[in-house]
This record gives C-alpha cells, sequence and structure tokens, in this order.
C-alpha cells in the first residue's frame, strides 16, 4: 500500500491506495534509506518541477534522513487556478501547508477551510 510521503506530496484524505494509483498525482516518495541530510542553501529556481498531475508541480528542497529524524520532506507546490495536487487522502505522517499565493480549500478530516496567503 502506498502513503503519502511513502507516496508531499501532497494535502489533504484518499480513501484507498487503488484510488490512487489510478489517478495522475503530484506527491514525493520520502526517503527513509541513505545518510543524513547535510545544512545546505536550496535555489528553487535550480529545482526540476516533479508530478504528472495537470496544473500542479512540485519542488523538492529536501528528502531523506537527518541526524534527529528518520525522514524529512520539504518542498513547494505550485497549483494552476482550479487544480489540485491529487485526490483527498489520508497518511500517518504530518503535513505542513503554508499557502504563499493566491486563494483555495484545503480539506482535513472532511473539514473544508478556505485559506489565503499568510504573509
Amino acid at each position: 500500500m502506498i502513503n503519502r510521503r511513502d507516496f508531499l506530496a501532497s494535502s489533504a484524505i484518499l480513501p484507498s491506495a487503488f484510488v490512487q494509483a489510478s489517478q495522475q498525482i503530484t506527491h514525493v516518495d520520502i526517503v527513509r534509506n541513505g545518510p543524513p541530510l547535510k545544512s545546505s542553501v536550496v535555489k528553487g529556481a535550480r529545482l526540476p518541477a516533479e508530478g504528472n498531475s495537470p496544473g500542479a508541480k512540485a519542488k523538492v528542497h529536501f528528502n531523506g534522513p537527518t541526524k534527529q529524524l528518520a525522514a524529512v520532506a520539504s518542498g513547494v507546490v505550485t497549483l494552476e487556478p482550479g487544480s489540485r495536487p491529487h485526490p483527498p487522502h489520508r497518511h500517518p505522517e504530518e503535513e505542513l501547508i503554508i499557502v504563499a499565493a493566491g486563494t483555495g480549500e484545503i480539506e482535513v478530516e472532511g473539514v473544508v477551510t478556505q485559506v489565503s496567503p499568510v504573509f
């Protein structure tokens, strides 16, 4: 069974891995093995866009274990108006969403919240 971080990206509540696998999604498979990530500066313009969900592209900043965490994934997803990175889903990992521009809706445990930029 695939989960979101073993599946970023994405962002809310998927009933089954079968539904997820049959649809176009933009996500990041979290890396749990390998050497710990090193401190670094990331220049987003140089990162390749990932994902095949129409209107949703992800750029991964960090992905892997650290000296303190079994794994961490960080990145940014750019959505075109009316698009979404993936269908609603569930996963055991924490997820933090920061809206930098635009407005939209985020659904968490069946509750839809209107969102707008935090800055």
